[in-house]
């Protein structure tokens, strides 16, 4: 069973340590090993995680916690699921990559043209 700290309120920690610190201060290894009353006395309120069932285009996503006396459980909410845009074929890249040398050719002349026309007008 999953255990989730409980302090001021809100939910601080989710899964027991291993190695941790009783509230009197002394430190404890095989803290997750603890009784469930030394739990509940340190502060420590037992997960229920009961995920909806999954709808065809939805996922699960964790939104919070609600708190009991007893116990914690995980509240979900069903997020839609975006499609992936379709992948680019191999030829619409490589037209991409063509069509973009094209362009950066261009450029690259443009800036040739602009230099030797602000050096006429600096120098000359």
């Amino acid at each position: 069973m999953d255990y989730v700290l409980i302090e001021n309120g809100k939910v601080t920690k989710i899964g027991l340590p291993k190695i941790g610190k009783l509230k009197d201060g002394r430190s404890v290894s095989c803290y997750h090993l603890l009784s469930h009353e030394v739990l509940l006395q340190e502060g420590w309120l037992p997960l229920i995680d009961n995920p909806p069932v999954v709808v065809e285009g939805f996922v699960p996503i964790i939104v919070g916690y609600e708190i009991f006396e007893d116990k914690v459980e995980v509240l979900y909410e069903l997020e839609q699921i975006h499609e992936k845009p379709e992948e680019t074929s191999v030829e619409e890249k490589l037209e991409k990559i063509s069509v973009l040398e094209e362009q950066n050719m261009v450029l690259q002349q443009a800036i040739i043209e602009l230099s030797i026309i602000l050096g006429n007008v600096v120098g000359g």
